[in-house]
């Protein structure tokens, strides 16, 4: 039976050797520049497999259940040295296997199977500067046809995208989804300069009165629960990138540490120096732990699909882990990790990222919390109470 490391192993050596050849060389020019991956990176990955990966067995994808798609992830935050790769590689995949889902065949063949090939990249379009109730993106009917306008902000993949899964508000005040094609009349892509992931493409949509048919409304009515779907679903796969960028922090810390000697010694033999990488070590193996056990929740099929407080939970922890490990390693090793060539301080911005991207800190803290009163509830409803010696008895 593979154990995850066996898993973890096989896909690096996999992808590995093209990770290092075709997308680190470009990492550092492609940071202080703003500029996206090139569309051409996307047949490579294609043709590599690690695009299609995840997507569905029927349209030709690798049909990787979540557990060993974020295993995947995290081998490709591992060798990557661009931390936006993960990030655009699982949205892409979470797109098309969404599109799948929806069971429309006009959708699939238009849109998921050349999503396979690396010929159609995907975006997802949702924050609209306000909660999903009151949505300033609109949908309103003009004959046979759609007219949508609204903006979208901080769209992930946005410039280099060929469609965009929107949300916007119909007539009846409810959210609904449109795929809305890059070439449509009347929509503007603008590029945006952000802190960190900055070869993730991100990006503004702009419509202005963009005609749209019936056929791209692929989801008419609550695409609020959509949404929330969506997001869910992605939240576990989106700490799987900066776990292994973690992993790879730590080590080369070492390895560092080994090379600066003072008093006559590796500075990895100061105590002070063991008891800093045993924290970062704690820090990382339990971030894998709850991000992996999250993962084989998705696989096993009981997480929660609107909102799993698991899935939350890993997203949440992998992402303070992760803030926090790059000023404990540039601490351990002085000067020397306050070089712009050590990289750490890119790696510190690409993992700010984490901090609103698929949902803020703070706003995952009160869905958690709400959801523990809420299962407190329905355990008292249950006839489920608590002893103060701490047993559990069914009244």
């Amino acid at each position: 039976m593979q154990t995850h490391d066996d898993i973890a192993q096989a896909m690096r050596m996999r992808f590995g050797p093209f990770l290092e050849s075709q997308v680190n060389p470009g990492a550092v020019e492609r940071d202080e520049k703003g500029t996206p991956f090139p569309r051409d990176l996307f047949h490579d990955l294609a043709t590599e497999g690690l695009l299609a990966f995840h997507m569905p067995k029927e349209l030709g994808g690798g049909g990787a259940d979540a557990l060993n798609w974020g295993i995947t992830l995290e081998q490709v935050g591992y060798v990557c040295d661009d931390g936006s790769l993960p990030l655009v590689l699982g949205l892409c995949a979470a797109v098309c296997r969404t599109i799948y889902d929806s069971g429309r065949a006009d959708l699939i063949e238009h849109y998921a199977r050349p999503m396979i090939t690396g010929h159609c990249v995907a975006a997802f379009a949702y924050s609209d500067g306000a909660d999903a109730f009151h949505f300033k993106s609109t949908a309103k009917r003009a004959g046979d046809h759609w007219l949508l306008n609204g903006e979208k902000m901080l769209v992930t993949g946005g410039a280099m995208a060929d469609v965009f899964m929107t949300y916007l508000r119909n007539e009846d005040n409810d959210l609904v989804v449109f795929l809305v094609d890059k070439t449509d009349h009347g929509v503007e892509v603008t590029p945006i300069e952000v802190t960190g992931m900055r070869a993730a493409g991100l990006a503004t949509l702009r419509l202005h009165d963009v005609p749209v048919a019936d056929w791209r409304l692929m989801v008419d009515a609550d695409g609020l629960s959509h949404s929330q779907r969506f997001l869910n679903s992605r939240r576990a796969l989106l700490a799987c990138g900066p776990l292994g960028r973690m992993q790879a922090i730590y080590e080369n810390c070492i390895d560092e540490l080994n090379e600066m000697v003072r008093y006559k010694k590796p500075l990895t033999q100061m105590p002070n120096v063991q008891v800093t990488l045993g924290r970062m070590f704690v820090a990382i193996e339990t971030a894998r732990a709850i991000c992996y056990r999250a993962l084989q929740r998705v696989t096993d099929g009981v997480s929660d699909p609107i909102f799993d407080p698991v899935t939350s939970a890993a997203k949440y922890y992998v992402t303070d882990c992760a803030v926090s490990l790059v000023p404990q390693v540039m601490r351990v090793l002085g000067g020397g990790g306050y070089l712009k060539s050590r990289r750490y301080e890119r790696y510190m911005r690409d993992f700010c990222g984490m901090l609103a991207g698929g949902g803020a800190q703070d706003i995952i803290e009160v869905d958690l919390g709400m959801r523990g009163v809420l299962d407190a509830e329905r355990r008292k409803m249950k006839g489920v109470t608590r002893r103060s010696s701490g047993r559990w008895r069914m009244r």
